[in-house]
């Protein structure tokens, strides 16, 4: 199976139950060879059909999937982590840094939402974040 994408791929990963693929990566370039696109998709992995298509202003590199699989979360140079409906591609939470955000994560649970930024270790409660459980 092919699963194409506009740029380059900096990281893949499957949802737990094997459903889906996640690539991560840049979509877009400047002159100077700066990602001003990037881009995390999301893929049945069955089939090899393109589920959701979410674009960052910048590089994605993290990407995580809910323990459940309904839910993505990605980290970019564009200084936010977003979290998306895996299904449908709509960003239901955005949070915004000073810096890039290099990693991602779910809690074992799905309450609890990882992010980092050089240097520092961020938590969140998913429930202010999205009205629907994350688990």
């Amino acid at each position: 199976m092919r699963l194409p994408h506009n740029g380059e791929v900096y990281s893949v990963t499957f949802s737990p139950n094997g459903n889906y693929i996640a690539l991560e990566g840049c979509d877009k370039y400047d002159e100077n060879r700066a990602c001003i696109q990037g881009s995390a998709q999301v893929w049945d992995a069955n089939t090899g059909k393109e589920i959701a298509h979410m674009i960052h202003e910048g590089w994605v590199r993290a990407i995580a999937f809910s323990p459940n699989g309904n839910y993505i979360v990605s980290g970019s140079e564009d200084k936010t982590a977003r979290v998306w409906e895996t299904s449908t591609g709509r960003e239901i939470a955005r949070m915004t840094y000073d810096d890039w955000v290099s990693s991602v994560g779910f809690s074992p649970d799905g309450k609890m939402l990882f992010q980092e930024v050089p240097m520092v270790l961020l938590m969140f409660g998913m429930q202010p974040l999205a009205k629907k459980s994350l688990v």
